[in-house]
């Protein structure tokens, strides 16, 4: 059941950040404890719900890739490994490359782009309020397939749905005009053919 529901958060941080939802849950829904790999501040179990953070191409898995802890570990070097299965491909992760996972019980709305789950949680709490912008809710609400479910003040929906996000101001197109003012075409320039660069 874990499995079909995806927890969608704005912020790490906080008491209500997607870090406490993932330790709050993990406890809750796996209590296999038996075998167990740390990385700084995050401990992770056979069963465990992760995300990938990179891009790994030659381990045929991305930025966004949710899998499952299937198997801790220890290698002949008495090293240990995490196995993760990701839609049946597993992939083995030592401690080094640990940084690339995170727990995925509650995820980022902006790791959640392009995927769908079943049933999205969306929790609307007040510690949220300044990250709570109309296009950030669009996302979350658009990932769910079946099931939508916003939990707390609902208030905080219509401040966000009114809430847009602000035009960043760059001088990116002043600076190219400006270059391109200075460019001079030569007077003599010829028809070139695509065969030239061959």
């Amino acid at each position: 059941m874990i499995d079909d529901i995806q927890i969608l958060a704005p912020m790490y941080k906080g008491e209500l950040g997607i870090d406490s939802f993932n330790k709050m849950l993990q406890e809750k829904f796996n209590p296999n404890r038996q075998n167990s790999m740390t990385y700084g501040d995050k401990t992770y179990y056979p069963g465990d719900k992760v995300i990938q953070l990179v891009n790994d191409p030659e381990r045929l898995i991305m930025n966004g890739d949710i899998g499952v802890v299937k198997d801790i570990k220890y290698n002949s070097q008495n090293e240990q490994y995490m196995v993760v299965t990701f839609d049946e491909n597993d992939v083995m992760y030592d401690k080094a490359d640990l940084d690339e996972l995170n727990l995925a019980y509650a995820i980022s709305i902006h790791k959640s782009q392009g995927s769908e789950y079943k049933i999205v949680m969306i929790p609307m709490v007040r510690s949220y309020m300044h990250m709570l912008k109309k296009e950030l809710i669009y996302t979350a609400i658009t990932r769910a397939k079946r099931f939508l479910i916003m939990l707390g003040d609902m208030n905080l929906l219509i401040y966000a749905a009114n809430n847009l996000q602000e035009k960043r101001q760059t001088t990116l197109s002043l600076r190219l005009n400006s270059d391109i003012e200075h460019v001079e075409e030569p007077d003599d320039l010829e028809e070139l053919s695509p065969y030239d660069f061959m």
